[in-house]
């Protein structure tokens, strides 16, 4: 029987395949698919749930919340995987693709750098596949810093405050922003990723000399790839990347930064500075969060050729670069009346300001260091540890420490860290280990440290 309601489901999403309507398909009625959310619409009604799903083609699944009466009523969550079915009071859901095959899995963690062997064992590196596919085997890491977000693979970034239309629940605008789904191609193959939840950047080990195992963070015949949100300049996106090409001949490497999928934004303006090779663009979005309020305006600016880069690497030498990206809005508390050419000149005074990656990271990393929590540490649980420093990143990474708003970035973003709030942000497709306590593997609930003090010692 299981079987027979799977094949009808997708025989469903075939005949969908041909832009037929939603109103056949079979739902499993009091059933959540937990976890691997990417994207949530409503008020909606089942079927329009189900059309958003079959028009995106990443969309595996869905959960449509059907009650009880509140704020997440009606609210249509689109899924990456179905992984992770389970009875659910008031939840329907609905498969409307095959799950994709899972990521290559995780190196031995002997095999990894010294740096981040210690870093896992301190639970300040959650250790992740490699890269091969950039719109999956992020599994739905975000960077931020309260200003802006971004989930790795997206194709879009997420700026706090800033909305697509009004509803009973969040409608973050999504920004195209390529440098989120930044990679470098097949010559350097991806080895290992990891969310560094000490620097607050996503961190990925590329080799071009078949390595099967780094005794330092960068040997020879590799790169290191870096995505952050500047913890400093809040405006910023920041992608770098360092080779060590010591001892081999000259070679080069190319990147992308893969176009977002289609937006929901009107394009108003496009622009660009040819002598820096900067491209700017205007976006409007098409709804006013409130009747009363204007549509908002945001400005991005970024390199012009994050559509096809070469990295030049000379014989016996170590090469660093920086792909840097701004974002600027009408209801910014620092606003200017010309919000394109705003975003233009942060982009300019910021690699001015930084000129190499080094210090553009280093600053970064300072401003880190000041947000530390100190005087915490879980000592004998290492998922434990893995779990609380998980939390603080999302707080971290998605509350604003230089203003006292109520809104956070956490992609695609709850509008209300007190109404709606994710302490593990999507653990559930990282390596952490399921446990049996609900209140540590939940993305509903907050967590408190009376809720995990039984699980191990917390100080």
């Amino acid at each position: 029987p299981k079987m027979k309601l799977l094949l009808t489901m997708l025989a469903c999403s075939s005949v969908l395949g041909l832009q037929l309507d939603c109103t056949n398909c079979q739902w499993l009625n009091q059933t959540d698919f937990f976890g691997h959310d990417y994207e949530k619409h409503g008020p909606v009604s089942k079927e329009q749930c189900c059309q958003l799903c079959v028009a995106d083609p990443k969309c595996i699944a869905v959960t449509y919340n059907q009650g009880p009466e509140g704020p997440d009523d009606q609210v249509c969550n689109l899924k990456l995987s179905s992984a992770g079915r389970r009875p659910s009071a008031g939840e329907t859901s609905l498969q409307v693709r095959s799950n994709p095959a899972p990521p290559a899995p995780a190196p031995p963690i002997t095999q990894l750098p010294l740096l981040w062997q210690d870093r896992i064992a301190q639970a300040n590196l959650l250790l992740g596949p490699p890269i091969r596919n950039v719109a999956e085997d992020y599994q739905l890491a975000h960077v931020g810093n309260g200003y802006l977000a971004t989930m790795l693979g997206s194709g879009f970034d997420y700026i706090a405050g800033v909305f697509n239309g009004g509803n009973v629940t969040s409608t973050r605008a999504a920004v195209p922003s390529p440098l989120s789904r930044f990679s470098l191609t097949s010559e350097a193959e991806s080895f290992a990723s990891g969310l560094d939840l000490q620097e607050m950047s996503f961190q990925t080990l590329h080799n071009y000399t078949s390595m099967s195992s780094w005794p330092t963070l960068l040997p020879a015949g590799s790169c290191l790839q870096r995505t952050y949100a500047h913890q400093a300049l809040k405006h910023l996106l920041v992608v770098d990347v360092t080779c060590n090409n010591t001892g081999l001949p000259s070679r080069n490497i190319t990147a992308q930064g893969l176009p977002a999928p289609s937006s929901q934004m009107e394009v108003v303006n496009t622009t660009g500075d040819n002598s820096r090779s900067i491209q700017c663009t205007l976006y409007r979005t098409l709804e006013a969060e409130e009747p009363f309020s204007n549509q908002t305006l945001i400005a991005t600016c970024q390199p012009s050729s994050l559509s096809n880069i070469t990295i030049i690497i000379a014989a016996d030498t170590i090469v660093r670069q920086y792909f840097v990206s701004t974002r600027a809005t009408s209801i910014d508390d620092d606003r200017q009346s010309d919000v394109l050419g705003y975003a233009q000149n942060l982009l300019r005074n910021a690699t001015s300001q930084y000129p190499t990656p080094e210090s553009m990271y280093q600053a970064h990393a300072e401003a880190c260091d000041k947000l530390q929590i100190a005087g915490l540490y879980v000592q004998d649980n290492l998922k434990v540890a893995q779990a609380i420093n998980a939390s603080l990143y999302s707080l971290r990474t998605t509350v604003r420490s230089d203003r006292d708003i109520h809104f956070g970035t956490l992609p695609p973003g709850c509008g209300r860290l007190t109404t709606c709030f994710t302490p593990l942000w999507h653990v559930p497709s990282w390596p952490i280990e399921k446990t049996e306590e609900p209140k540590l593997h939940c993305m509903r609930r907050r967590i408190t440290i009376p809720d995990i003090c039984s699980l191990g010692r917390v100080h």
